[in-house]
């Protein structure tokens, strides 16, 4: 097995026997870090109008 795949292995496991608080506290740091990678690959491909003069 290589590193990585331990690597995720071990979170997998930690995930699976954490109590509910620290899966909260880890939702709410990484959620916010995958909206803002979402809206800003979505972003340049649907820019504003130019504003009206």
């Amino acid at each position: 097995m290589s590193r990585i795949e331990r690597r995720i292995a071990g979170a997998i496991t930690w995930w699976q026997s954490a109590p509910i608080d620290e899966k909260a506290a880890v939702a709410l740091l990484v959620l916010p870090l995958v909206l803002v990678l979402i809206f800003a690959s979505v972003a340049p491909a649907h820019p504003l109008p130019a504003p009206v003069r």
